[in-house]
């Protein structure tokens, strides 16, 4: 007999009578996790990605090959599943989801049956009229370094990232860590040719902050020796990023009332602007109360997600303690301070206590990561 374990669960807080939390369903089967939530207004449905090939109901098994779609009563497949050869049970990942020009994109770690009967990987778009995955206007080969879509929050301009190998491959363009994409076909990106070349490089995320141009990961320095993790695009050359002096990884971004906040790996120590999350205005960083840390294991902490809600910044990922409050891997900022959130999570014995990704939908707020309970759920 099959053993079912459930890692992962989504948790849904509702702020009615208070704020508590509920499990949906009864999380995935297997060693694996829901990783990433979006809330699609297209569909008007919550979407979950992950590592995971089932998801439970409270009465039955979804088949998702990483994807499932939850309509506030039930998880179920999303569209056309992604999957592997053969149709056997190897693992997927999707690493999110976004809206462009209108329309639904995932990206991920995954391969795409097409309808004629060729193969494509890791980036797709979903045709609303056949409820299929497409690729986006080229086959993508299996060992192409790019991966990802970005920015998460498109804006206007939509990207194509990843690693400089086996990217030579990807749509018959010249090699490069960044593609961009109008809706229709890839094309070459300029400003990332003034980068020297090297078989290391890595893009993360690409944005537009103050009329700029943002670029993160880990790339040769333009600008002189090295290697460096924030760039910003003048429009006529690169920059560094004043006061950024770290080559810890930045995860995630989030611009909101002309602040930019960022999140990640990064520390103070290490020549970060804070602990794990930093805000910027365009030239100075304010280190938002001593940020966010996971004192068991020092340098370990991780911030991977930040939304808006209610007024506050959310941030979720892996740490025990916002400004010195305890708390379990989730906390807001109201400018000023940082609060916890209530209940007693307890997390699975094999996974970090992380929240990887949260998701706001009807008003309520979403999580997911590896969670066994909570609050006895």
């Amino acid at each position: 007999m099959k053993a079912l374990l459930a890692l992962a669960t989504a948790l849904c807080s509702v702020v009615a009578n208070g704020q508590t939390w509920r499990a949906l369903g009864r999380g995935t089967v297997g060693p694996t996790e829901v990783q990433t939530l979006f809330s699609d207004s297209i569909s008007g449905r919550l979407l979950a990605g992950g590592t995971f090939l089932h998801i439970l109901n409270e009465e039955d098994t979804v088949l998702g090959f990483g994807q499932a779609a939850w309509n506030g009563h039930r998880w179920d497949s999303l569209a056309t599943r992604i999957q592997p050869y053969g149709g056997g049970e190897a693992a997927m990942q999707t690493y999110w989801f976004l809206h462009f020009q209108g329309e639904l994109y995932a990206c991920g770690n995954f391969p795409l049956p097409l309808p004629d009967g060729e193969w494509s990987h890791n980036l797709a778009r979903l045709n609303t009229q056949t409820q299929r995955w497409e690729s986006l206007g080229c086959h993508l080969p299996l060992l192409t370094g790019i991966q990802t879509l970005v920015p998460k929050t498109p804006q206007g301009i939509l990207y194509a990232t990843g690693y400089w190998g086996n990217s030579e491959e990807f749509c018959t363009l010249p090699q490069s860590c960044v593609f961009r994409y109008d809706g229709n076909a890839f094309h070459t990106w300029e400003p990332f040719n003034q980068i020297p070349q090297d078989n290391g490089n890595y893009v993360g995320l690409i944005f537009e902050y103050q009329g700029m141009t943002y670029l993160t990961g880990s790339v040769r320095d333009p600008l002189g020796p090295g290697d460096v993790t924030f760039l910003r695009h003048n429009g006529t050359a690169w920059e560094h990023v004043p006061g950024w002096n770290t080559l810890s990884p930045i995860k995630e971004v989030f611009i909101h009332n002309d602040t930019l906040y960022v999140a990640g790996a990064f520390r103070q120590a290490t020549g970060g602007p804070g602990n794990l999350i930093a805000c910027f205005d365009g030239q100075n960083w304010n280190d938002m109360g001593g940020g966010l840390a996971y004192p068991p294991v020092p340098m370990s902490g991780t911030a991977w997600d930040m939304k808006w809600w209610h007024g506050k910044l959310l941030v979720s990922g892996f740490f025990s303690r916002a400004g010195g409050v305890p708390c379990s891997s989730i906390a807001s900022w109201n400018g000023q301070q940082w609060c916890s959130f209530p209940g007693g999570i307890r997390w699975n014995f094999n996974s970090q206590p992380t929240i990887s990704e949260m998701a706001i939908w009807r008003d309520s707020l979403y999580v997911c990561g590896g969670i066994n309970t909570v609050d006895g759920d």
